[in-house]
């Protein structure tokens, strides 16, 4: 399987929960704000208030042959149930602060970026109620990549990265957890004629799971796992008519996972993942006003000296992704899909995702990006009889204001009701809203 990110669906819960650095929480919910952090704030804004419009083709503060982007998010969250229970929830509001960083090389033919962001988040314990337990200390990506020869019949792509995020395991989700995760994803690009990409993909992935508390960079940390990944695989693209083109994809894994959970202390599960789709994509109409992608395949995982009730049986095995896409306007886009896919994620050594959505994007007036959605998704989690089941359903929208060229004002509101089948732990339902600022370049 291809070495994964979490998805946003993955860190669904008190995880935009970011991080901060010069602006500190005090226990009574006030935020403050010291000289430094002031004058540093000015200064960006009198930098970015500078910028030539000759560094239009790449958005930054031009720096020799370099552009770099910085940026500080500000943000306020009010989360109407913080610890994801069925009874008596409990809402808070809380701050978010993400500054980032990051810094492009935009040649044609060679492109190299750096990115760095910190994420720190804190609810306020309005009411009374502590939740100093999930606020967020330790939440960061540090990556790099380099992509060779981009216009060439022969190319490649390398992108490592070091990040560490909260994470939520799925049914009975409760606590601070946390994955730490170094990848060093590797593509080898091959484009023999304009009509045909074939890209070659390997890579290694680690990550480990633990309890870190609220405590930053905590030295002695519950770890409840380690997992190794190996993986390499093939895609090909062919455009065998103007608007039509055929996909196929091909990918196989090695994983380790050494399972440090009280249940199965030092229990080391070995499994072999491999999956393999075929489809088309392409435009029905001129002009991509009515566009579609479809494909259809068979994954499995084979885990070592396990029986025939480990592995998927059957079309337990059958994967697929479809998407039709209707675009009235060039700046408007409605999708309806269904995916269905297999990978490793939260605490199980195995996940099943089923998943159908309708999504919404849209631009007004240049400066007003729209987003909505609505999905309904259904997970199998882990290999042992019976398996942890949940239905979670979710909605939301978004609106980003483009007030200048590096100003931003965001609101977002998210809806997402889980209900865990087996074990039949009872539903939660929990609402969402966040407003702020964006200051920089995204």
């Amino acid at each position: 399987m291809p070495l994964r990110e979490p998805s946003a669906s993955e860190t669904k819960g008190h995880a935009d929960e970011g991080e901060g650095d010069q602006h500190k929480v005090s226990r009574s919910g006030t935020l403050r704000l010291n000289a430094a952090s002031l004058g540093a704030v000015l200064g960006l804004v009198l930098c970015f208030a500078l910028v030539s419009p000759a560094a239009a083709a790449e958005e930054g503060l031009p720096l020799g042959d370099l552009v770099v982007k910085p940026s500080i998010g500000v943000h306020l969250l009010y989360d109407s149930n913080v610890d994801r229970v069925q009874q008596n929830p409990q809402g808070d509001l809380g701050v978010q602060v993400t500054p980032a960083l990051g810094v492009v090389y935009p040649g044609n033919n060679f492109r190299w970026e750096l990115d760095a962001s910190y994420l720190f988040f804190s609810y306020f314990n309005l009411g009374g109620n502590d939740h100093s337990h999930l606020r967020r200390l330790t939440n960061f990506n540090l990556g790099t990549s380099f992509d060779v020869n981009r216009q060439g019949k022969v190319g490649f792509f390398f992108g490592p990265y070091f990040a560490n995020r909260p994470v939520l395991r799925g049914v009975d989700a409760t606590g601070a957890d946390e994955e730490l995760t170094v990848a060093t994803p590797l593509q080898l690009r091959l484009r023999p004629s304009k009509a045909f990409n074939i890209d070659v993909n390997f890579g290694w992935q680690w990550w480990r799971t633990y309890f870190g508390g609220s405590a930053a960079f905590n030295p002695n940390p519950l770890v409840t796992g380690n997992h190794h990944t190996i993986n390499g695989g093939m895609s090909v693209a062919w455009r065998f008519f103007p608007r039509s083109t055929m996909l196929l994809d091909l990918d196989v894994a090695r994983s380790i996972w050494v399972d440090n959970a009280s249940a199965f202390s030092g229990e080391q599960i070995s499994s072999w993942t491999w999956s393999f789709f075929g489809g088309l994509k392409g435009d029905i109409t001129r002009g991509g006003v009515l566009s579609f992608m479809a494909q259809i395949g068979y994954a499995n995982r084979y885990f070592d000296g396990g029986g025939p009730t480990t592995n998927l049986i059957a079309v337990e095995g059958l994967m697929g992704r479809v998407e039709l896409a209707i675009r009235p306007v060039l700046t408007h886009r409605i999708a309806f899909g269904f995916d269905r896919g297999l990978g490793n994620q939260y605490y199980s050594s195995r996940i099943v995702n089923t998943q159908a959505y309708v999504k919404y994007k849209g631009l007004l007036f240049d400066r007003l990006a729209i987003t909505a959605d609505f999905s309904w998704l259904f997970r199998v989690l882990g290999i042992a009889e019976p398996r942890k089941t949940e239905h979670q359903w979710s909605a939301g929208a978004g609106v980003d204001i483009l007030i200048t060229q590096w100003l931003h004002a965001t609101v977002d509101y998210r809806f997402s009701m889980v209900n865990p089948a087996v074990p039949d732990t009872g539903e939660y339902i929990d609402n969402r809203v966040m407003l702020g600022v964006v200051l920089g370049f995204k």
